[in-house]
């Protein structure tokens, strides 16, 4: 039976048999959750039917929509750059100009990254949005609540107001962060209360960061994204990975017990070039744009995982006495890490959207800094202090090294074996799975003590085929 028309909410596009026949009809919200939801058809020959959209499926068919819109692109610059502007006293509520993209530089605009500068707390939800908005942020804030649904939004895309579920956290555009302040404000409280803290690392306030965050992505061949026996999840194919959101982990208890790490194994790595040994082959290239400590050989590397394992990797660190829990044990039971985030994303599961519930979310998500993206996966960026490694490349208890052909594992799969020539004891700090022999496509790290890792960098990102995003709901 159909359901009764509750009026028009929004207008319905890019659907695909059996209800192409609802694209350009009005519709209304039944359900909404972070990224999407249901909506009913109001209009049209399929009136009536309950349709699961994501949020690029629905526009604003309310005229509001387009007045506001048009306002935007006159008095606050345009959409595509611009400069100067504000709402005028005219509009119900407004203050005179100079608030909305004020000052704003032509190049930056709304669309590509342009913010609302220092737009006025009584047109927003949230707390005032940041003077210096620009880049890649997005719109912030949410306008007057006095004005319609359909405009009533976080932010305004280019074309239309895209429907915004009023239960999802306030204060940021699409994908994008709210203000410094509120994100300063939770990160004070996640240390005072859980210890550690995640700060949104916001590509117009760190543009060279957030590029050189989103350089960890580029696989080197990415004809390899997708395939192999541990993929997770596919969803269909793909071929890019997109940076989308990522934030620093500021863990000073874990961050104590690294530096400490490092120090040793710099001390002990002195010690090995006093006595004639060579910097150990096959180190993995320095990331670019992060500053390292050469002593210890200290890398930038990878590490993915699911949502339902994040929160306590965050909390408590990568442990190596959980080896093996998801993707087995191949190389010892110690941390896996990666160079490559193909290899990375074999282990990732999807976030597909904003879960109110969710104590993940609502660290990553809640209170006016980050709004899920949606059909997110996750990745660590770890530092991890690699010391003098050994090679291999065979799997298993019984596994030699590459170099001299020593067992790399006489006593136990969870500690490597001794540096050769060297007393005291020395033992090597880390194990590299080269490639040949049983290991194909992808180099691994291993290292066996959870103290020479640090989680530095937690990446969401999306899939893509091309220019289109991969869905995973």
């Amino acid at each position: 039976a159909k359901c009764t028309p509750q009026g028009n909410g929004v207008r319905v596009v890019g659907l695909s048999a059996p209800y192409s026949g609802a694209n350009g009809q009005n519709a209304t919200v039944v359900s909404w959750g972070n990224g999407g939801g249901t909506v009913q058809i109001t209009t049209g020959s399929q009136a009536g039917c309950v349709v699961g959209v994501h949020d690029g499926n629905v526009q604003s068919p309310d005229p509001g929509a387009d007045m506001m819109r048009g306002m935007l692109q006159s008095l606050a610059g345009g959409f595509p750059g611009g400069a100067g502007g504000g709402m005028p006293s005219a509009y119900p509520g407004g203050t005179p100009g100079g608030y909305m993209g004020s000052k704003m530089p032509g190049s930056a605009g709304v669309v590509g990254g342009g913010a609302f500068a220092g737009m006025l707390p009584h047109y927003q939800h949230g707390p005032s949005c940041s003077s210096s908005g620009a880049g890649g942020a997005g719109l912030c804030g949410g306008m007057h609540p006095s004005i319609p649904a359909p405009v009533h939004q976080h932010g305004l895309a280019p074309a239309y107001a895209r429907q915004v579920p009023h239960n999802a956290p306030r204060g940021a555009a699409f994908g994008g962060q709210g203000s410094s302040g509120a994100r300063d404000a939770k990160a004070s409280n996640s240390l005072a209360e859980i210890g550690f803290a995640l700060r949104p690392v916001v590509s117009s306030e760190q543009p060279d960061l957030f590029r050189a965050l989103a350089g960890l992505l580029v696989t080197q061949d990415p004809s390899q994204l997708g395939k192999g026996k541990d993929v997770q999840q596919r969803f269909g194919p793909y071929d890019n990975l997109k940076l989308r959101c990522a934030w620093r982990i500021d863990h000073p208890a874990r961050q104590a017990q690294y530096q400490a790490a490092v120090s040793g194994v710099g001390a002990e790595m002195e010690k090995l070039r006093r006595t004639g040994v060579q910097n150990p082959p096959g180190l993995p290239a320095p990331a670019r744009g992060f500053p390292f400590a050469q002593g210890a050989n200290e890398r930038l590397l990878l590490h993915g995982t699911s949502p339902e394992r994040l929160l306590d990797l965050l909390a408590n660190g990568l442990n190596e006495r959980f080896s093996g829990v998801n993707a087995g044990s191949a190389f010892g039971d110690g941390i896996y890490l990666a160079e490559d985030v193909g290899k990375t994303d074999q282990y990732v599961s999807a976030d597909p959207r904003y879960d109110a519930s969710s104590p993940l979310h609502r660290q990553l998500y809640g209170g006016n800094t980050v709004r899920h993206p949606g059909d997110v996966f996750y990745v660590l960026a770890c530092r991890v202090a690699l010391g003098h490694s050994v090679r291999t490349q065979h799997t298993g208890e019984d596994a030699c090294a590459m170099d001299g052909g020593h067992p790399i594992f006489p006593v136990t799969f969870r500690e490597l074996a001794p540096i050769p020539g060297i007393t005291p004891t020395m033992h090597y700090h880390s194990l590299i799975a080269e490639l040949g022999g049983a290991i194909q496509r992808y180099r691994e790290f291993v290292v066996f003590k959870g103290t020479y890792v640090y989680p530095e960098y937690l990446l969401a990102y999306q899939r893509y085929d091309g220019s289109a995003l991969l869905r995973t709901w």
